[in-house]
């Protein structure tokens, strides 16, 4: 009887030897979600929390940007680091017309930009207004 249970429990792992284990489980991914009118970006941005952006919140919005897409480092945004900014007019930003755009003319295009989205021209930007740009801005910032 022992040989019989012996030789059964060989043939057990002998079988369970040939077989794979199963695989892992998988990962759940969750999407994200999207921002909604770029609530996350505002509150990044809004780096004194007092519910709107200022105009040197603004700047240094654009001078992160700048250093984003400003790929090579070199300090200006050549011919295909704006090809990188789908969307965005970058190459407006080019004041002298040299075809590159310097981080000196990015920042100083903001003011622009600003005024534009400043709906009721109180100098600072609200969520509504800002919700306006943001989705340009997704991932940039």
């Amino acid at each position: 009887m022992t040989k019989l249970l012996g030789g059964m429990a060989l043939v057990a792992v002998l079988a369970l030897a040939g077989c794979e284990p199963p695989p892992p489980p998988r990962p759940v991914v969750v999407a994200p979600v999207p921002e909604a009118g770029g609530v996350a970006l505002f509150a990044r941005v809004d780096r004194n929390n007092d519910a709107y952006i200022d105009f040197i919140e603004f700047q240094a919005l654009q001078r992160i940007r700048f250093r984003r897409l400003d790929v090579d480092g070199n300090g200006m945004l050549g011919p295909a680091e704006l090809a990188q900014a789908p969307g965005d007019p970058v190459d407006r930003r080019d004041a002298n017309n040299d075809g590159v755009v310097t981080e000196a003319e990015f920042v100083g295009s903001g003011a622009v930009i600003m005024a534009r989205l400043d709906a009721n021209r109180d100098g600072a930007l609200s969520r509504e207004e800002f919700s306006r740009v943001a989705p340009f801005m997704a991932g940039r910032a």
